[in-house]
């Protein structure tokens, strides 16, 4: 198999009135189709961060949307935070 990164996904807090991005993640993973989001409730992926900081979102497990280019949307929460630069998290899908 070949290990690939997604394309560069934009994170929102959904009850943010003004809509404001929070950051941005590539999912890890095997063959990731970059216009599909949808994993089954309770799935982890690994992340890695690309702008932005989420350890507010990570300590106070705040829902989060992720979002794709094609306006596709997920909800997901981070549940292993990235302990360095170049190193992987986890997000669970809900």
């Amino acid at each position: 198999m070949h290990k690939t990164l997604s394309d560069t996904l934009a994170v929102y807090h959904p009850e943010d009135p003004l809509g404001r991005e929070v950051g941005a993640i590539v999912l890890n993973g095997y063959h990731i189709d970059a216009a599909q989001l949808v994993a089954e409730r309770g799935n982890l992926r690994s992340f890695r961060i690309v702008r932005g900081s989420f350890m507010d979102e990570w300590a106070q497990q705040t829902a989060l949307e992720l979002r794709n280019a094609q306006g596709q949307a997920v909800t997901i929460k981070i549940v292993a935070y990235p302990t360095e630069k170049e190193s992987f998290g986890l997000v669970q899908f809900l």
